[in-house]
């Protein structure tokens, strides 16, 4: 990227897409301010160049969007409904919020604009065990379990592991409909 950036013929570019490589944008992004050349970031969901760089230009909405969208999405189709949040021991914030009680707000929300009763909310941490989850579930109804998540993405895949291994168990016995994020797929010890 580097080397990319030192040819003179860049600079003359009207438009710069990339590059894939979310490290590499730092650098590119400072060039794209420089010059005042637009720059499309094609896989990029974090919205820091956003911020500092009028020329950049973010294709995939910020994670901070998805999680807002993700709590309202809960909310409104599941207000009635057993919901479970799994907190895990770092998480997410929303623009400061705590994202457990944006889902939270959101179910209420929901529920009286709906005019229905609000479902059963329980908040269990993720380093609880089996036992606990299993406890929580209803047996007669669905049961909707998010786990937010985690800051750490070691961490993060960790606990999806632990907790889907669990749930996997559980859904013989129970109706589980799981909510997580976009990137959860990709963790390669946790089976599609």
């Amino acid at each position: 990227v580097d080397s990319v950036m030192r040819r003179t013929d860049l600079v003359n570019s009207d438009l710069i897409i990339g590059p894939v490589d979310v490290k590499l944008q730092k650098n590119i992004s400072n060039f794209s301010y420089k010059n005042q050349i637009p720059m499309v970031s094609p896989f990029s969901s974090d919205d820091d160049y956003t911020l500092a760089n009028p020329f950049y230009y973010q294709i995939n909405p910020t994670k901070d969007f998805i999680l807002r969208k993700t709590a309202d999405f809960i909310g409104r189709e599941y207000c009635d409904k057993n919901v479970i949040v799994f907190k895990p021991w770092s998480y997410e914030q929303i623009g400061g919020a705590d994202l457990v009680e944006t889902v939270r707000d959101k179910i209420k929300y929901y529920a009286s604009k709906k005019k229905v009763s609000s479902g059963r909310f329980k908040i269990i941490s993720i380093s609880e065990g089996y036992w606990e989850v299993k406890n929580s579930l209803k047996a007669d109804e669905e049961n909707i379990i998010f786990i937010p998540p985690s800051n750490n993405r070691t961490e993060r895949e960790a606990i999806l592991s632990k907790a889907i291994n669990s749930l996997y168990v559980l859904s013989e016995e129970f109706k589980i409909t799981l909510i997580g994020m976009n990137d959860y797929p990709t963790f390669k010890s946790i089976n599609t």
